[in-house]
Formats: C-alpha cells, structure tokens, sequence
C-alpha cells in the first residue's frame, strides 16, 4: 500500500453568510494515486456539498500507520540495523511510520511499547513531529 498526503481546499459558510476558505490535509492509504473519486466522496460527506479544490497530492515514504488512543497524528522516524544474511555485511535503514496518539510523549511511549520493544534488531527513534492531518481514509 501506498500513502499520500492530500492538501484540499473549500468555502466553507461561517456566521452571517461569510465565506471562509478552509485548507486542511489527509493522508490516503491507496494502492495507487487513482483515489480522487473516493476521496471526494468523503469529502462531500464530511464538508457538504461544496466545492473541493485538490491543492496537492504528495506520496509519503510511510511503513505502516499505528493506531492508539487520541486525535492527534505523529511521524514517527525510526533508524534499525540490518544484516545481510548471506554476506554478514551491516547497513543501517530508515523507516517512518504514522502515529494516531493523545500526545507527542504518549506517541513515543506506544511506538516503543509496539515496534522497539518487541523487534529483533538494534533500532533507535531518530525523530518525532506532530503531523498535521484530519484524518487517514483507506481508499
């Protein structure tokens, strides 16, 4: 499965008849980058019938998607050794996974719980940022 990040934009009717642009981002989990129709199914359910601007569609380099307690989203970047078993020669490599957590700490807490601590190999987090996303829909 792939990932994409998807910005989109839409008027959306505040107070008194205005109209306020709203720009919000999703991540898309799609066995490729033909989801647009599905997606915009979504969309209509979830901001009404308006007019929904795709902005951007970016793939993310994203191994998996975790789910925990909470709203928020975080990436989360995680450095592992690997050994090639016929040669014995060591590299290291990198992988970023998703996390839906209540908080940053509680994302690194139930990252390790999940991944570091149940895996075989030597592994470290390298980085942990808050990702800005409504939501993550499988398309």
């Amino acid at each position: 499965m792939n990932y994409y990040l998807v910005k989109v934009s839409y008027e959306k009717e505040v107070e008194f008849q205005n109209l306020k642009r709203i720009v919000e981002s999703y991540v898309i989990k799609s066995k490729d980058a033909d989801f647009n129709g599905h997606f915009l199914d979504y969309m209509n359910r979830y901001a009404g019938k308006v007019l929904i601007n795709i902005e951007s569609i970016n793939k993310m380099k994203i191994s998996d998607v975790l789910f925990f307690d909470g709203k928020k989203y975080f990436i989360v970047k995680m450095r592992f050794i690997v050994e090639n078993a016929e040669t014995g020669a060591v590299r290291k490599a990198i992988e970023q996974y998703i996390v839906r957590s209540i908080s940053l700490a509680d994302a690194i807490v139930s990252f390790n719980k999940r991944i570091c601590d149940t895996s075989i190999t030597e592994n470290m987090i390298v980085s942990v940022r808050e990702l800005n996303v409504i939501d993550i829909i499988n398309n």
